[in-house]
C-alpha cells in the first residue's frame, strides 16, 4: 500500500479543538511556549531560565486573538504595556486549564518541530552562497520525545536541568507539577 504524506498539519486543528473545549467547559486556557523556537515573539523578560513562558490566552486576557495553520497571534498586557505576541505552532508545548493543569494537552511531537525548523531554515550562508541548514536537537535525557506526559516525574520540579554533556537541552520539556 502506498503511503500518503500529509500536507496539512494537524497540530493547529487539535489546538483549536482543545482550546474551544477548555473555554466551553468554563476553564481559563493557558499556553506553555518554547521561546527558543525561531520566529517566536514573546516578552523576553518573562521567559523562565529554560526558555519557556506560560501565557493566559483567555478572551479576557488577549485582544485580536487568532490561530491559523501556522501560528497563534494576539495582543496581551505585560506590566501594563500592550505587547504583540506571535507563536509558531512549532513552539507550542502544552495547552492546559489554569484551574486544573492535570488536564493538559501536551504537544510533544518532535517530528513536527523538526519539520517546521527545516521548512523555515535560512538556505543561504553569510556570503550569500547556498548552504545547507544544520540543526542539532538534543533530548533532555528523560523520556523519549513521544513519551512526554502530564504525569510528571521525580525530577519534574527542576528547572535549568542539563544533559549528560553538561549543556542545557536544545528544547525545554514541559511537565505539570501538582
Amino acid at each position: 500500500m502506498k503511503e500518503t504524506k500529509i500536507s496539512v498539519p494537524i497540530r493547529p486543528y487539535v489546538f483549536r479543538a482543545y482550546y474551544d473545549w477548555l473555554v466551553d467547559s468554563g476553564f481559563t486556557p493557558y499556553l506553555r511556549v518554547d521561546s527558543y523556537v525561531p520566529k517566536t515573539e514573546v516578552p523576553e523578560e518573562y521567559v523562565d531560565q529554560d526558555g519557556g513562558i506560560v501565557l493566559n490566552i483567555s478572551a479576557a486576557a488577549t485582544g485580536n486573538f487568532s490561530a491559523d495553520r501556522s501560528h497563534i497571534e494576539f495582543l496581551a498586557r505585560f506590566g501594563g504595556k500592550a505587547r504583540h505576541i506571535d507563536i509558531p505552532f512549532a513552539a507550542v508545548q502544552a495547552l492546559f486549564a489554569k484551574e486544573n493543569p492535570s488536564i493538559a494537552f501536551i504537544f510533544a511531537d518532535e517530528q513536527y518541530y523538526l519539520d517546521w525548523i527545516m521548512a523555515n531554515a535560512e538556505d543561504t550562508g553569510e556570503d550569500g552562497t547556498d548552504a545547507p541548514a544544520a540543526i542539532s536537537v538534543e533530548s533532555d535525557g528523560g523520556a523519549a520525545a513521544g513519551d512526554k506526559s502530564a504525569a510528571g516525574s521525580a525530577e519534574s520540579g527542576k528547572t535549568g536541568s542539563v544533559n549528560e554533556s553538561g549543556e542545557k537541552p536544545a528544547r525545554p520539556s514541559f511537565t505539570v507539577v501538582e
